[in-house]
């Protein structure tokens, strides 16, 4: 592999560990200030993850020029 393709892998990695620490510390911040637990259901899951995509796709298209 070589030496960008390895940098990109720990980037991404670390970058998505540290959104999904900080979206995990706000929840629970959020939780307690209204003292009530999160109520994540399937739909907000379904939301989130079409969302992800959507980012995803738009990462992917930058390199091909399509808008």
């Amino acid at each position: 592999m070589k030496e960008w393709k390895v940098r990109s892998l720990v980037i991404g990695t670390g970058l998505g560990a540290l959104v999904g620490a900080a979206t995990a510390f706000l929840l629970i911040r959020q939780a307690e200030k209204t003292n009530k637990r999160p109520q994540i259901t399937a739909a907000h899951g379904v939301n989130i993850s079409l969302g992800i995509i959507s980012l995803i796709r738009q990462f992917l298209e930058m390199n091909t020029g399509k808008e």
